[in-house]
């Protein structure tokens, strides 16, 4: 999982092990303190989001996608920061398997977050208003992977 990414910079770069671990962290904080003020500790209390409004059930759907590595989302800048750099440095035969265990972890992650919406009420209702809030948090999941990857490639 992470902590595979995380090791495989170990003898190339420590500020990328940094930034790896440093939105690992916030993204999972994030999703932790989430869960924890929607009372929610238990994966076979996913399915009960009636009771959650559909901004939240946006959110966590979000950052476990983010946890996963789905791009654009914030969790796919770290891997692509390491997948870059590892073929650099022509260690291919790490990223195969990283890329591998991503893949199965993301599809885990997919299954969570499908079967969630499929039984969840808060997205049944669900509509974008044009004046709607979007929250801080929202855009810069989806913002910041782009301006870091745009960082890396100048």
């Amino acid at each position: 999982g992470h902590l595979g990414w995380i090791l495989s910079t170990s003898s190339i770069s420590a500020s990328y092990r940094l930034i790896y671990f440093l939105v690992y962290s916030i993204t999972s904080g994030s999703l932790i303190i989430l869960l924890h003020i929607l009372n929610l500790y238990n994966i076979k209390q996913f399915p009960s989001f009636q009771t959650i409004t559909s901004k939240s059930s946006l959110s966590i759907s979000i950052l476990l996608l983010s946890l996963g590595g789905l791009p654009p989302l914030l969790g796919f800048a770290p891997k692509l920061i390491v997948m870059l750099t590892l073929i650099n440095h022509s260690h291919l035969a790490i990223i195969i398997p990283l890329i591998l265990g991503s893949t199965i972890n993301l599809s885990y992650y997919l299954v969570i977050v499908f079967n969630t919406l499929i039984s969840s009420s808060a997205f049944s209702t669900f509509t974008f208003q044009q004046n709607q809030y979007i929250s801080p948090s929202f855009v810069i999941l989806t913002t910041i992977p782009l301006l870091i990857i745009l960082f890396i490639i100048q």
